[in-house]
């Protein structure tokens, strides 16, 4: 059933929340999810089974057009100017609520990325997570210029998911699929961008195969996004929106019925999203994703836009 507007919190069981998971898709832009744009630059079938089977956003837009922009979002609900952002100010980004500091208190914590933290200062906003796990820390060769591939890196988060007991905040963010795209033993697209995006595809949905196979499923929120769009393959003008269009999607155990949501969403309105669920309240400015603010605000080198 689709959904247009207003609270839709009723079909999350928030009572039964005991785990959150939120992973970032590197550069995963909604024209390349067919769920969303049709099949021709569609090469995500594995995230396209997982929208189908929980609350779909088709219309959500990230807040700019780099990592660690979106990084921000997706921690602080903050948005980005167009020249600059606010990782670059640790004294000021200190005083806006991050998800990581709200949730320490009752969940263990912990964030994933097979780079470089130092890489756009983004160690910022994971400082408050009780763990960190970055390029050093996994044991692999299997990797290229930006750090380790994302079948490693997701293959350590979900063991490390299923072994602990304890309630859990986990986020991932994945790297395979940035430019420039090299991809271990991978061959499904001519184009390299979206080869790279049906192999990080691939890799989850190994990760969600096995998550949703253990006794955790029943108990957990998943939230799949990106940390951007781009303008590949198609190129547009730099400040067109589909170039800012992302996939989003809420599954996991504690999702009562499938739904699409055609309101306009923002990355931004994720952390209040985690907090509402997972504490039953949030300290964020924005809109949980449970009640659509059927707006969304971007920005690009050059320019803001608001939708």
């Amino acid at each position: 059933p689709c959904h247009p507007s207003g609270n839709i919190s009723y079909l999350i069981d928030s009572s039964k929340v005991e785990n959150v998971l939120l992973i970032v898709l590197e550069s995963f832009s909604a024209k390349t999810v067919g769920f969303i744009s049709g099949e021709k630059y569609g090469s995500t079938p594995n995230l396209d089974a997982i929208m189908q089977a929980g609350i779909a956003y088709t219309n959500a837009y990230a807040a700019s057009f780099r990592s660690d922009k979106g990084l921000l979002a997706l921690t602080t609900g903050v948005p980005s100017g167009a020249r600059q952002t606010l990782t670059n100010f640790p004294d000021k980004l200190a005083n806006q609520p991050n998800i990581f500091k709200i949730l320490n208190e009752r969940y263990a914590t912990s964030f994933y990325y097979g780079g470089n933290l130092e890489f756009a200062n983004i160690k910022v906003l994971f400082q408050d997570a009780g763990m960190q796990m970055a390029e050093s820390d996994f044991a692999s060769e299997n990797n290229n210029a930006w750090g380790v591939h994302d079948e490693v890196v997701f293959e350590q988060f979900t063991h490390d998911f299923l072994a602990e007991e304890k309630p859990q905040f986990k986020m991932m963010f994945s790297l395979s699929s940035h430019e420039p795209f090299d991809v271990p033993n991978f061959n499904r697209k001519e184009d390299p961008y979206l080869n790279s995006i049906a192999y990080t595809d691939s890799c989850l949905g190994v990760l969600m195969a096995k998550i949703r196979k253990s006794d955790k499923w029943a108990n957990t929120l998943i939230i799949l996004t990106a940390d951007h769009g781009t303008i590949r393959p198609d190129k547009p003008a730099i400040y067109d929106a589909s170039n800012f269009k992302i996939p989003l999607v809420i599954t996991g155990g504690v999702v009562k019925r499938d739904t699409i949501i055609s309101s306009v969403v923002s990355q931004m309105e994720i952390p209040a999203t985690i907090s509402q669920c997972a504490l039953g309240i949030h300290p964020f400015e924005q809109n949980t994703l449970l009640k659509p603010s059927q707006r969304a605000f971007y920005s690009f080198y050059n320019g803001i836009t608001y939708i």
